[in-house]
């Protein structure tokens, strides 16, 4: 069922240019939810790739045209349209999404699905120090925060005292029909799936 919101989604995932990916048909199934879904995904330079299908409009842009970009989306509406502007992260992209919601006067909503108040995350690197004290401006700032995990969602209220109605638990969608269920391994193996993101140390 549809909200009747349109929503803007600032993305570093390349692979929502491609149609046959899974984040793709991510993003196609999000849309379904909507009036207009429109993702900005930074990718390749010199690139003005557009894939539209029904409702779901994917840009290719850049740092530089970005702006322009939105705002060219936002004169080919009516006045009277309301936008939601949202963003992949807390972090960098979060800033820029923040900045660009400022401009144009746009409600600010971000997604988290990194555990940045672990103190690991803190530690490693002096990017990721400067991370948290984005993330921690960002989350004051936003309308709302969808986060991933019911960890992430408890750190966030008992940590950083962000109210309950401003958090949203909505973990990543998985089809597991489209995932091959076939074992070809021995009975006697012991099989282990990690699923993680993999960190230089």
């Amino acid at each position: 069922m549809k909200t009747g919101s349109n929503i803007i989604v600032i993305s570093t995932d390349t692979n929502a240019l491609k149609k046959d990916s899974r984040v793709y048909n991510r993003m196609k199934k999000y849309s379904e939810s909507f009036d207009s879904f429109h993702v900005f995904v930074f990718g390749h330079k010199n690139d003005e790739k557009i894939i539209t299908e029904e409702n779901l409009t994917i840009y290719n842009v850049s740092v530089f045209n970005i702006i322009f970009k939105i705002r060219k989306l936002l004169k080919s509406y009516a006045p009277d349209v309301e936008f939601v502007i949202s963003s992949q992260d807390v972090f960098e992209v979060g800033l820029i999404s923040y900045l660009i919601s400022m401009m144009y006067n746009i409600p600010f909503n971000a997604q988290i699905h990194t555990d940045f108040y672990n103190q690991n995350f803190i530690a490693e690197s002096l990017r990721g120090k400067l991370q948290f004290i984005i993330a921690k401006f960002l989350i004051k700032k936003s309308r709302t925060l969808r986060v991933v995990s019911k960890r992430i969602y408890e750190k966030l209220y008992y940590n950083l005292d962000v109210p309950n109605e401003k958090l949203f638990l909505a973990p990543i969608q998985v089809d597991i029909e489209a995932i091959d269920h076939k074992d070809e391994t021995p009975k006697d193996t012991y099989n282990m799936l990690m699923l993680s993101r993999i960190e230089k140390v």
